[in-house]
């Protein structure tokens, strides 16, 4: 009898432990979704909070009330900019809302605890990928959310087990991610993680700690597509000239990259133009350039700048930028680009390479003065007595403080090769002059 009663007693422990155990607080991420806000008026960027329509799986176009094929009408980007008919959005536009719906379940005992954050971690889907596993599909870009709401039990006689809707959060997404430093598109087929944490001290439930994750597209759901023309990973390169000491130069390799093969225009201003109205140059003009490859392709488009004007005339030495915009039509129509922007400063006429060979004791040495141009140039090397000091080095020819000019050599020399004025130990008049440092 005293074993059964001890069976029994067990039993009712087990039953107990089972009961706390399902009503435990929990956190859950349901109903995870991507929506636009068709007809809405910001002509800026999606606009905050969760109206707009669902497009996770669209049954109709959007933009014509008609039916759709899913495949074509659904979690689309489309456009670099905003698509606007009459002021307001059409969908697909250039931007999509990630959201989540997250519910709790209070335990037994009442509380009330926060929810720390909300964050959706954007990845692109591969061959094979795993949406909740971060080593398949590490994360592009991760949107945070804090203090987002509390699960609390509105009915204490209802809570054991009772679910609550906390609410519905969303982020926009234009579909830009770091590239190489600097936000950009490529295009492709990209999903999203929506991951729910708390990490609390209640008086009555002692800590709870709660992370949940969810990932986007789930059942009958379809990836986010990227289409968009973007010009992203922008840099210039000069070309250095000097083998001893690297000056840089014309001409510039303007390298960049397009998200797809598109129309491309790079116009150059000086830097001082404030409004940016009148180009000094235009280095191409609604040309066919090549989009990067798909999917994460690297293909990279190069264009030069020499330095000059649109008639071949040398520019000033300045500062100069180059604004970089591409356009293309598809299904969707056109589709253009924000325009990309890099700075180059210009300085046509340098010395470089500068070196010196003494003028030995020999009556038939030579002193020999070596340099490189970048640019064909005539050069004026002026040879002064020891001591000379200069008011100004910045003057043709220089402004002496004191001192004698001795002698003088003007002369014709070509651009980027190694080259050379020769003394031979004589002033103007053809006289040796004495030994010394000159």
């Amino acid at each position: 009898m005293a074993k059964r009663l001890i069976s029994v007693l067990g039993a009712c422990a087990l039953f107990a432990g089972l009961a706390a155990s399902a009503a435990a607080q929990q956190l859950y991420v349901t109903n995870i979704q991507t929506r636009f806000n068709v007809g809405g008026t910001d002509d800026a960027f999606c606009q905050n909070g969760i109206t707009g329509y669902d497009v996770s799986y669209a049954t109709y176009n959007y933009a014509t009330g008609a039916a759709s094929d899913p495949s074509i009408w659904s979690s689309k980007i489309e456009w670099e900019q905003p698509r606007l008919s009459a002021g307001q959005n059409v969908y697909p536009g250039n931007c999509l809302k990630l959201c989540a719906t997250i519910q709790c379940v209070v335990a037994s005992t009442p509380t009330t605890f926060g929810i720390d954050d909300l964050t959706f971690e954007i990845f692109k889907y591969a061959s094979g990928s795993n949406p909740l596993d971060t080593s398949s599909t590490p994360p592009l870009k991760t949107i945070s959310m804090y203090n987002i709401g509390q699960c609390n039990c509105p009915d204490t006689t209802a809570c054991p087990g009772y679910k609550v809707t906390v609410g519905t959060y969303c982020a926009n997404w234009d579909g830009s991610y770091n590239l190489n430093g600097l936000f950009g598109k490529t295009n492709g087929q990209f999903g999203f993680r929506a991951k729910v944490t708390t990490n609390q001290v209640s008086e009555t439930a002692g800590n709870i700690s709660i992370t949940q994750t969810a990932a986007y597209p789930g059942a009958n759901q379809m990836p986010i597509t990227v289409d968009v023309v973007n010009v992203h990973v922008v840099r210039s390169s000069p070309t250095v000239v000097g083998k001893i000491t690297g000056v840089a130069a014309q001409p510039y390799n303007i390298l960049y990259r397009l998200s797809k093969g598109a129309s491309t225009t790079i116009k150059l201003f000086d830097a001082t133009d404030a409004n940016f109205s009148t180009p000094v140059r235009t280095l191409i003009n609604d040309t066919p350039r090549v989009g990067e490859g798909t999917p994460d392709g690297t293909l990279t488009n190069g264009d030069y700048w020499d330095g000059r004007d649109d008639t071949g005339a040398m520019l000033p030495s300045g500062n100069y930028v180059a604004f970089i915009n591409a356009k293309s039509y598809d299904y969707f129509g056109l589709d253009n680009a924000y325009g990309a922007t890099v700075y180059m400063e210009l300085d046509p006429l340098q010395i470089t390479d500068v070196a010196l060979k003494p003028l030995g004791a020999s009556s038939t040495d030579v002193a020999t003065i070596s340099y490189m141009l970048t640019e064909a140039a005539t050069v004026y090397v002026n040879i002064y007595s020891p001591g000379a000091t200069f008011t100004s080095v910045n003057t043709a020819p220089p402004t002496l403080a004191s001192g004698t000019l001795l002698r003088s050599f003007v002369e014709q020399k070509d651009r980027r090769v190694t080259t050379a004025t020769y003394w031979d130990g004589r002033d103007n008049a053809g006289n040796p002059v004495c030994d010394g440092d000159y």
